[in-house]
């Protein structure tokens, strides 16, 4: 009486609305969505030895939503010319498995230029090379490149829109920054790491990779003194192996200061100097780890890792804490199986390829 409907149609068992169920009962008779030439060419880049697939039309549901909704239509076609999905082509995705781990690629085709591309630069979709450049006994890191120069081009998309510039405006008003020269004009590529075996150890670092020392400088000055402004307390300047120029903050209810610290081609902010100094410069790579050579072989050619995280240190940290459970107890068994989950993709024209993988021991 809900209007759902269940049963088997030839091998398969299929689950839905009466509409629905019918339909899929009359495809039998040919207007299948295989002979559909937007789904074959939008599948055809997937891996052909998949488990499995999924494959997303926008362009039906965003008319669909329009019909339905009238009044909110306005505001969709608004929100279009700042993020034109109207142009964006299916997205599809499949995916693997087998002994060594598995596997979700994704792929979306006919991405436009402007917001919605740097949105998926920004997102970590392209690999960074700071991220090989972390500290080596980091166990989860994260980069993402250039958002220095993306931040600005969607700062430019949205100028006219949400009144960019009015914006920046008022962030020079209340802050003394211009978005342009202290903020967009230096900062590269940006990561975070975290390392350590238990809480003694447990530390990490924003990174921040500058692309021009002398705007950095000027930037890390006036960022310092505007955080003794707002906080009323007044940075405190310390030692920091690596470092030009490094200060220590106290943070409201936090048990340890936060340190910022400038060095060649950096600026980093972190929980202790020890991390301050490992992010500036580090004796170890994470590009020469283990974690970092799994992540690579389960990306495949092509791919280069944005992120990475070891569950085997998760576990370990978990142990080393001592505050696990018996639920945790219960999921150990699956946890201990898996190896390093990573995440990497590549924006290829108007195609971006992503895929998340996770090693199996």
């Amino acid at each position: 009486e809900d209007g759902d409907a269940g049963g088997y149609i030839d091998d398969f068992v299929v689950l839905g609305s009466e509409d629905a169920f019918k339909r899929v009962v009359d495809t039998r008779d040919g207007d299948s969505l295989a002979d559909d030439d937007r789904y074959g060419d939008a599948i055809g880049g997937l891996e052909e030895e998949r488990l499995g697939h999924f494959y997303v039309d926008v362009q039906p549901l965003l008319e669909v939503a329009k019909r339905q909704d009238p009044a909110a239509a306005a505001n969709l076609e608004q929100f279009e010319r700042m993020f034109p999905l109207d142009k964006l082509g299916p997205i599809t995705g499949a995916f693997t498995a087998d002994g060594d781990g598995m596997a979700l690629d994704t792929l979306v085709t006919g991405l436009p230029e402007g917001p919605l591309r740097e949105l998926a630069e920004l997102s970590g979709a392209s690999g960074s090379e700071l991220l090989g450049e972390l500290p080596g006994d980091a166990w989860a890191a994260f980069a993402t490149p250039q958002v220095g120069e993306g931040a600005e081009a969607l700062m430019s998309s949205f100028a006219g829109a949400i009144g960019g510039a009015a914006v920046a405006a008022q962030v020079k008003q209340a802050t003394g920054l211009d978005l342009q020269q202290d903020v967009f004009s230096w900062i590269g590529d940006v990561g975070l790491f975290v390392r350590g075996t238990d809480m003694a150890s447990l530390d990490g670092a924003l990174v921040i990779a500058s692309t021009d020392e002398e705007r950095a400088s000027a930037a890390f000055g006036k960022i310092i003194a505007l955080i003794g402004k707002q906080t009323g307390t007044q940075p405190e300047p310390v030692q920091v192996d690596g470092a030009e120029s490094a200060f220590a903050i106290a943070a409201p209810d936090a048990e340890k200061r936060i340190v910022l610290a400038r060095g060649a081609d950096r600026v980093v902010a972190a929980g202790v100097e020890e991390a301050a100094a490992a992010a500036l410069s580090s004796d170890s790579r994470l590009a020469d780890s283990d974690i970092y050579g799994a992540a690579e072989e389960a990306l495949g050619d092509g791919l280069e890792p944005g992120f990475v995280l070891s569950f085997e240190d998760i576990v370990a940290l978990a142990d080393a804490v001592g505050e696990t459970d018996a639920e945790f107890d219960k999921a150990r068994p699956y946890l201990e199986a898996l190896g390093v989950v990573t995440s990497g993709g590549k924006v290829d024209g108007d195609r971006l390829e992503s895929r998340i993988a996770v090693t199996l021991k």
